[in-house]
């Protein structure tokens, strides 16, 4: 998560503008009963039901083994 913002920031210094917004969020109690997204979820449902083209889930994309794989040759 910190590397896609780190690289939206970039993409903005240089002058690149998405075409839409994008809202970063990241959750508060998230593993306790999903309190986070299932409150700000109720709270901007309206605009999201009207807005909304994709939703990102990346809370998991650092699971995994940590040992990166370096090409050979």
């Amino acid at each position: 998560m910190m590397e896609l913002t780190r690289s939206l920031g970039e993409l903005k210094r240089r002058g690149i503008r998405p075409r839409r917004s994008i809202v970063v969020c990241s959750w508060d109690g998230e593993e306790y009963a999903l309190t986070g997204s299932t409150e700000w979820g109720e709270q901007f449902a309206d605009d999201l039901k009207k807005k909304l083209v994709a939703y990102l889930n990346v809370d998991e994309s650092v699971a995994g083994a940590a040992t990166p794989r370096v090409p050979k040759g």
